[in-house]
């Protein structure tokens, strides 16, 4: 596993065109492979970085608002201040938070973002493909919502958000879990690109957990106790073909 991470800084955020008067942002990759990084930020707060993950904040914050950029997963502990409220800016969403602790996935490349909130409230607006709001609503302890990053649409879950957590600890947990989400998680844990050969392969519902220090080939035996399907290791590249 290649673990790494970069830290730069920029005059500007990760949408500068949305600031008011830009600020001196510093912003940190975690490459794919790379271990969760912590990050003390100027206001006291924890952030806790994911694999392939990019992550921008002020050098200091503003007088009026705590604003941050995520592309990738990350799990905050927010330090409360009622005259600074914290934002988080992922993908086609917003989340508004006083002081609270929750996990964030939103890459990019994937279809939607998911927030899990652990304990405390947040708000959360989502907004479609031309930036126009489409919803606005509260979180509770062990909510998650699901916002589409076309449509800006949500849906909302009662969760057990240890599971959504576990990454933090070195942990991969996951319960009635399809395949195909499992292996884009796996493919940044690892650094490695997972061919799925088969299409009805995607839809097949998995539960467990596991270190993220196992050896990944150790884990899919594991998760292929009931031997649905083959797979084949080459360099970086492993092909999983049905049985």
């Amino acid at each position: 596993m290649v673990s790494g991470w970069y830290v730069g800084m920029q005059s500007t955020s990760l949408s500068p065109e949305k600031e008011k008067s830009p600020l001196a942002y510093t912003e940190i990759l975690v490459e794919k492979g790379g271990k969760a990084n912590k990050i003390t930020l100027p206001d006291g707060s924890l952030v806790v970085l994911n694999a392939a993950s990019r992550f921008s904040y002020p050098v200091h914050f503003n007088q009026s608002e705590r604003l941050v950029y995520l592309d990738g997963e990350a799990y905050f502990q927010i330090a409360g201040d009622s005259l600074k409220p914290f934002q988080v800016r992922s993908g086609k969403q917003t989340i508004h938070v006083l002081g609270t602790t929750f996990n964030v996935r939103s890459y990019q490349e994937e279809p939607y973002s998911i927030t899990t909130l652990a304990s405390g409230s947040i708000s959360l607006e989502t907004f479609n493909e031309q930036d126009e709001r489409v919803s606005h609503m509260l979180l509770h302890p062990n909510q998650e919502a699901i916002s589409d990053h076309q449509s800006g649409a949500v849906s909302l879950r009662t969760v057990d958000p240890a599971l959504a957590c576990a990454w933090t600890k070195g942990e991969y947990k996951f319960r009635d879990e399809p395949l195909a989400t499992i292996i884009r998680k796996l493919e940044n844990y690892y650094d490695v690109t997972i061919h799925l050969k088969d299409e009805n392969l995607k839809r097949i519902l998995y539960t467990g957990t596991f270190s993220l220090d196992q050896d990944i080939q150790e884990l899919l035996r594991i998760i292929n106790y009931d031997e649905r399907f083959d797979f084949k290791r080459t360099g970086n590249e492993i092909f999983i073909y049905p049985r």
